[in-house]
């Protein structure tokens, strides 16, 4: 068994962890069980895929390299990409499965609290990283 497979499953079971959290805590934001399971599917998703990219290539290749301003930017952009993924994938899923989703607060307010989201997990796993004093890859 190589050394990257108890690390994967790691990573794994601690997304399962976060994800089961956010279902449970947002059970009741949600129409019905299918729509809560794509919706925190994609917000946990993309969070994860928004660490991943921090950690693995933006502070790499970035950051350390003395290019702040750059990594701010490429960071950013991201956050934004991954954010409007999900915005759309919910709307999406909603207008597919149910009808418009009536808690729909508008398309930029939706936007702006999935930003905040992906945002807090890529602060959070600095942060545990950080504490853990595990540098990025």
């Amino acid at each position: 068994m190589s050394t990257r497979e108890p690390r994967a499953r790691t990573h794994l079971l601690a997304w399962g962890i976060i994800w089961a959290v956010w279902a449970f805590i947002s059970r009741n934001n949600q129409a019905s069980l299918p729509l809560l399971v794509i919706a925190t599917t994609l917000l946990v998703g993309c969070s994860a895929l928004a660490v991943y990219a921090n950690h693995g290539l933006w502070i790499p290749r970035l950051l350390r390299r003395g290019r702040p301003l750059l990594y701010a930017a490429v960071l950013g952009a991201t956050l934004l990409v991954l954010t409007f993924l999900v915005v759309l994938g919910i709307q999406a899923a909603y207008d597919i499965l149910w009808e418009p989703d009536p808690l729909r607060f508008g398309f930029w307010t939706n936007v702006a609290m999935d930003f905040l989201f992906i945002s807090f997990h890529v602060l959070a796993a600095a942060g545990v990283l950080a504490a853990m004093k595990v540098p990025s890859s």
